[in-house]
């Protein structure tokens, strides 16, 4: 019986070491994976704060060409500026006086050819509004043909 019990006793301690090697195995593969993980999140950080340095840099060189382009642009435009505004303004103020007498030739045009064939057409409201309307528009086109475009177009 004795050698039974200690053959069994073996068997149970031979049992044991193979769950506790398996468990031991287990365990370093756990703790490599996760060791590797901890590398693998450092090495992805580490990328990160890299391109993000070399984002800022690229960013920074970027903005410092554009101001440059900026002040290149504005001390080639200033001097022509001047010069060329004195002229645009002659132009425009040219070309406003001249569409300011084409409207008012076009309303008497009007005016004359409305009270040829209907008198009482020229006191209506209707005119009266229409001729409002257009004194408006022209007002519009000199305001945005001086300040805003150079074709006089609404």
């Amino acid at each position: 019986m004795e050698v039974k019990d200690i053959k069994k006793e073996k068997e149970s301690i031979i049992s044991f070491r193979k769950i506790a090697f398996k468990y031991i195995n287990v365990y370093e593969e756990k703790s490599n994976h996760h060791s590797n993980l901890i590398d693998n999140i450092k090495q992805t950080l580490i990328n990160k704060m890299n391109f993000t340095d070399s984002f800022k840099q690229t960013d920074s060189i970027f903005e410092k060409s554009a101001l440059e382009e900026n002040i290149k642009l504005k001390t080639h435009k200033a001097p022509l500026s001047s010069s060329l505004k004195k002229s645009l303004n002659i132009d425009r103020t040219k070309s406003l006086n001249e569409r300011v007498e084409e409207m008012d030739e076009f309303y008497q045009k009007l005016q004359e050819t409305l009270s040829d064939s209907s008198p009482e057409f020229v006191k209506t409201v209707q005119f009266q509004r229409f001729k409002e309307m257009n004194e408006k528009n022209v007002e519009l086109r000199v305001i945005f043909f001086f300040f805003g475009g150079s074709e006089g177009k609404c």
